[in-house]
């Protein structure tokens, strides 16, 4: 389950691009909570949100707001966050309130456990083509992470949404035949040997290459050949 973890901050002015510039000159982040009626602008402290994000469970940790200014104690979870391309710098961040007694979708990641046996003991190559799924459930019951052990999967297996096992309260709304992952047999490219005739053709084209007036011509133009 996830940790729920202090979110402190201030409300702010918002709407305003020079009072938000301001604000991530001095370490803080411009945010905004929203989802149960009212709307809140709030700053809050980008070195805060990096120890959220590290925790366990990241973007899906209930977070308890005391925001100054807000009379309100809410429950909130992050909902999305804009990065600078280049710098990696929180622009922006939205909370989204919720209940805690009603569902909510969101995205978890899928922990493999293990190396599949088709990779260590088969020389089979892993495809993974799902790292994380998407989720409905109450917001206490949302895990930080859903584990899949690996170690049996076998060369040509494949691991299906159909094959997580995972407890009753939690709702998967991906497709049941979707691919997870795959044990296959590595690529190999193959390399056609050079035939005598092609050979044959090469010693040819040198002889033309190298022939005594052609090589006096300063103005040779490439062969259309070829």
């Amino acid at each position: 389950k996830m940790s729920e973890i202090i979110l402190t901050g201030k409300i702010r002015e918002p709407g305003r691009k020079g009072p938000a510039r301001k604000l991530r000159r001095n370490g803080l982040v411009p945010g905004i909570i929203y989802g149960r009626g009212d709307q809140v602008a709030v700053s809050v402290d980008s070195k805060q949100i990096i120890k959220i994000m590290d925790v366990k469970g990241g973007v899906n940790n209930i977070l308890n707001s005391k925001i100054d200014g807000d009379s309100k104690e809410r429950k909130v979870m992050i909902k999305d966050i804009s990065v600078h391309p280049m710098t990696d710098q929180i622009l922006h961040i939205d909370f989204i309130e919720i209940d805690s007694s009603k569902p909510i979708k969101t995205k978890v990641k899928l922990e493999f456990i293990g190396v599949p046996k088709g990779v260590k003991e088969q020389g089979g190559q892993l495809n993974v083509n799902i790292k994380a799924v998407r989720v409905e459930a109450l917001p206490g019951d949302v895990p930080s992470a859903i584990a899949l052990p690996v170690d049996d999967i076998e060369l040509g297996q494949v691991v299906r949404i159909s094959d997580l096992k995972v407890e009753d309260k939690l709702k998967i709304l991906e497709k049941p035949e979707a691919t997870i992952l795959s044990v296959s047999v590595p690529k190999v490219e193959e390399i056609e040997p050079e035939t005598e005739e092609a050979g044959e053709e090469l010693e040819d084209t040198k002889s033309e290459d190298t022939k005594p007036e052609d090589t006096k011509t300063p103005n040779n133009e490439p062969s259309s050949e070829g």
